[in-house]
């Protein structure tokens, strides 16, 4: 399920991050939202995800997942004029550390890698 943030109030985008994320990336994200909210630009299309493990966890608080998605149906656009500002890539490898904060794992950090995963 996705969450179209840029369509809600920003004063409901920290509490609904903070259920997928924590610092630094959280922060990131909201600095990143603010600036698309009054630059007028906006996120279209789907992501195709195709998810690989990293290192064992074992009882470590901390994991990573690498993510070859394909963003290529994806990317920005201008709110008021409809033009498309970027497009995604075919193959985006990704790597993102989750932190665990007691029963639950958040995504702390995303790592953009090489794109041809």
């Amino acid at each position: 399920m996705t969450i179209p943030l840029l369509k809600t109030p920003a004063p409901t985008w920290r509490k609904s991050l903070a259920t997928v994320s924590a610092d630094p990336l959280l922060s990131v994200i909201l600095q990143r939202l603010a600036q698309f909210k009054k630059d007028g630009v906006d996120n279209y299309g789907y992501v195709l995800h195709k998810f690989y493990w990293g290192p064992s966890v074992n009882s470590e608080d901390s994991a990573i997942v690498g993510d070859c998605m394909d963003t290529s149906h994806a990317g920005t656009i201008d709110v008021k004029s409809g033009t498309t500002l970027s497009v995604g890539l075919m193959m985006d490898d990704t790597r993102i550390t989750f932190q665990r904060h007691g029963n639950t794992w958040l995504a702390s950090n995303i790592q953009s890698l090489d794109p041809s995963c």
